[in-house]
């Protein structure tokens, strides 16, 4: 049975007593849904899931009864390197991601994009409307924790960073016959993977020969042009069942 879901700051949990400090968004959310005391729910940290039954909210506190910590389920260890694109199509990609499980995204801001963030401070805000956006999917979703949303980064940074996972994966429209299967066919259990999806644009040549540089394979997601928003959904969905995701038991 699923239970609705709020996101803890801290928690303090023995069999019977539990006590979660919550931001006030999470206080609000409780009220809006009139929780009523012994009603099941929910209580995710950073690192744990509890199902409790509900005593009462004191402020931004949570009190609950009769504790049960919920297996953490497994998850493909994937980082969305996504194009930024215009309004919505990238509220789209938040949402999606977070609800297939997507654990990383980062913002990615190349040659051929059509937004840019005139100081750091919009590119901030933005980054804080699609955090509140992926904590919103979280708990639609069930998700334990919500994607971490990185603040947008250029090619430099996301080929350091991408150098961190065990496998980088691109998508690419000229990239011929290669598929993504053909491209994770060797990845280990557990492997980390980077999939990079290009804005509205596309990449250029040049940032593929940067991104092939580090190793990464190129792939191709069809005979069809797939829109930005609608190629990093496919891809992220596609990459998460083969490496075992999304009912896919490898």
């Amino acid at each position: 049975m699923s239970y609705p879901q709020f996101f803890a700051e801290s928690v303090l949990a023995t069999a019977n007593v539990f006590t979660a400090v919550l931001e006030p968004e999470e206080s609000r959310h409780i009220k809006v849904r009139r929780i009523k005391p012994g009603e099941r729910i929910c209580v995710s940290t950073q690192d744990k899931r509890y199902e409790v039954s509900f005593v009462k909210l004191e402020g931004e506190v949570l009190v609950g009864s009769d504790v049960r910590i919920l297996p953490e389920p497994e998850r493909p260890h994937i980082a969305l390197f996504q194009g930024v694109s215009k309004g919505e199509r990238f509220d789209l990609v938040v949402r999606v991601a977070t609800e297939l499980g997507i654990p990383e995204l980062y913002p990615l801001m190349s040659e051929r994009c059509i937004v840019q963030f005139e100081n750091q401070q919009k590119a901030r805000t933005k980054q804080r409307r699609w955090e509140a956006i992926a904590l919103s999917a979280a708990k639609q979703s069930g998700i334990t924790r919500p994607m971490t949303v990185y603040a947008p980064i250029d090619l430099d940074t996301a080929i350091v960073a991408a150098q961190m996972y065990d496998l980088v994966v691109v998508a690419w429209e000229e990239a011929g016959e290669f598929s993504l299967r053909q491209a994770i066919e060797d990845a280990g259990p557990g492997a980390s993977v980077a999939l990079f999806i290009g804005p509205e644009g596309g990449f250029s040549f040049r940032e593929i020969e940067r991104l092939q540089a580090i190793g990464a394979k190129v792939i191709t997601l069809g005979d069809t042009i797939l829109r930005t928003e609608t190629a990093g959904i496919v891809a992220s969905a596609l990459l998460s069942y083969e490496l075992g995701g999304l009912g896919n038991r490898r």
